[in-house]
């Protein structure tokens, strides 16, 4: 960093159009700059606006009472995916062993 700044000064030393295009660059660079966005974080705020989210996620979940949907939501469960991939694979080994 120390031999950059010193290489810096030694160019701008050489001539005034160098410090001329030095300060073109700056000017340039500092109006192209994004504005520095001030946020304070206030924490109580944040944290009931999670508490808030978060149980307006809980209610809007809905139980299902109805025996027909409870027996059709458990028999395709995730947990029983594998057994329907391999029963899916096996009606189709049948199904082209009796096609062929």
């Amino acid at each position: 960093m120390i031999m950059k700044k010193k290489l810096l000064t030694e160019w701008l030393a050489q001539s005034d159009q160098n410090k001329f295009e030095y300060r073109r660059l700056k000017n340039i660079w500092e109006s192209t700059a994004p504005p520095k966005i001030e946020y304070e974080l206030n924490l109580e705020n944040e944290w009931i606006s999670l508490q808030n989210k978060l149980s307006n996620e809980i209610e809007s979940q809905v139980k299902v009472n109805n025996p027909i949907s409870k027996f059709f939501g458990s028999l395709f469960a995730p947990k029983l995916r594998p057994i329907w991939a391999m029963g899916t694979v096996l009606l189709i080994i049948f199904s082209s062993i009796i096609f062929f």
